[in-house]
């Protein structure tokens, strides 16, 4: 499973600017394979996905274009979570399907995460 680790920047409840690219920083969790990065925007009428992106870095920038509160989560993927994830990215069931297993079909992948709450005005 992969360590523990936290976001370093932006801050919990930081106000951020619309339209502006900003960094999101985070720690090093040890075993990661690679990290998913969303950004969800919440309203009154639900949560939605406004970032999708997975990096093999401990950062990525990111530009919002919509005002509100959002919230910005980062999982820390193990190799298994990793190609299973890959395996399946975009939800194309031909893009192929990568196991460990013998004799067997399965996930056995695991993820560490951690998110804060911002202000894009």
């Amino acid at each position: 499973m992969p360590g523990r680790f936290r976001i370093l920047d932006p801050a919990i409840e930081d106000t951020l600017k619309l339209n502006r690219g900003f960094q999101i920083i985070w720690s090093k969790s040890w075993k990661a394979k690679r990290y998913l990065v969303c950004a969800y925007l919440l309203t009154e009428g639900g949560r939605y996905t406004k970032l999708w992106a997975d990096t093999p870095e401990t950062s990525m920038v990111v530009c919002p274009t919509d005002s509100g509160k959002y919230q910005l989560k980062v999982l820390a993927m193990d190799q298994n979570y990793w190609d299973y994830y890959r395996g399946y990215q975009g939800g194309n069931p031909n893009a192929g399907y990568i196991c460990h297993l013998q004799g067997g079909v399965g996930v056995f992948g695991s993820v560490n995460e951690d998110w804060v709450w911002v202000e894009v005005q």
